[in-house]
């Protein structure tokens, strides 16, 4: 069901009107996490609490009133056990005297009584309708803060979201631009140095326009290779540098893909493990992941003179 549906099926539920189905399916929607639902069944139990307020307070009715004070005991005159004896002794010994007027006191203050407890009561019910009044007002405000302080959850935890992705991506941005500046300064170090050496790369057939300078300094153990003019290869495709010895032994130096913008490289070639004499460096196309022993053309060679 759409958030719509089950927005009317929760007004209903708030305000009891919702069979077993409809509870079940809101149930089910709420606990997969919709927040705009969520939110909805909070303003939805704030409505239906505010809607007694709407009704006119019940003051009681002079029937009422009537009801209540027929509902009091009547007191009733009996004789009391000091009485009955002053009587009983008084027949005894044959006392021609009137008989004594029973007490109209207690009567007196027990209505009275039943008059005050009457009147509590009949004020006891204004003030409880106006306190269920006060307190239906303090739910529904309490509800609407609630609501209220949940949408600023969600905004917030939206906007901290943002901010975290914004920073990681300053930070990543950093990184690489610290990492440029690093091999521009180590590069600027190499060539300022007399001890640089340098040799050009010519382009092979059928990438007779292409053409490289590859650098190196013994002293700083650096070396940098540069091409130009070299096509953009498939996914599956690859440019690799080989070093190859005086033996003609053929040495895998790196991987590399040009910019496709400039269709150029800078990259540091991996030098060997052991030290030897190196008279040439070429480059080749190979699979994706590089080869071990070169399976392509050389596309771009030239000769060195070096010592690794």
């Amino acid at each position: 069901m759409q958030c719509t549906e089950i927005q009317e099926l929760i007004f209903l539920d708030a305000v009891g009107a919702a069979d077993e189905p409809m509870r079940s399916a809101v149930s089910r929607h709420l606990q997969d996490g919709c927040i705009e639902c969520q939110l909805a069944q909070t303003e939805a139990k704030a409505t239906a609490a505010m809607l007694p307020i709407g009704l006119a307070p019940a003051t009681p009715t002079p029937a009422l009133k009537a009801s209540l004070l027929e509902r009091l005991p009547a007191q009733r005159t009996s004789a009391t056990p000091t009485q009955a004896n002053v009587e009983a002794k008084g027949h005894r010994a044959a006392d021609n005297r009137p008989a004594r007027r029973p007490a109209l006191w207690p009567m007196v203050i027990t209505l009275a009584m039943a008059a005050a407890f009457a009147i509590v009561a009949i004020l006891s019910i204004d003030s409880n309708a106006s306190l269920a009044k006060d307190r239906q007002a303090e739910m529904l405000a309490v509800a609407t803060l609630k609501g209220s302080l949940a949408r600023d959850s969600i905004n917030i935890h939206k906007l901290s979201a943002t901010m975290t992705h914004l920073v990681l991506a300053q930070q990543q941005k950093i990184s690489f631009l610290q990492a440029r500046l690093k091999n521009a300064m180590a590069l600027e170090k190499m060539v300022g140095s007399p001890a640089l050496e340098m040799a050009s790369l010519q382009g092979l057939a059928p990438m007779r326009a292409a053409w490289g300078r590859v650098m190196w300094n013994h002293k700083l153990k650096m070396w940098k290779l540069c091409a130009f003019n070299l096509p953009a290869l498939p996914a599956d495709k690859t440019y690799e540098v080989w070093m190859i010895t005086a033996k003609g032994k053929k040495m895998p130096a790196g991987l590399f893909k040009p910019d496709p913008k400039t269709r150029s490289i800078m990259m540091t070639p991996t030098l060997p493990p052991h030290r030897q004499i190196m008279t040439e460096i070429a480059v080749t196309i190979e699979p994706a992941g590089g080869s071990l022993q070169p399976t392509g053309a050389v596309l771009l060679a030239g000769r060195i003179n070096s010592s690794l």
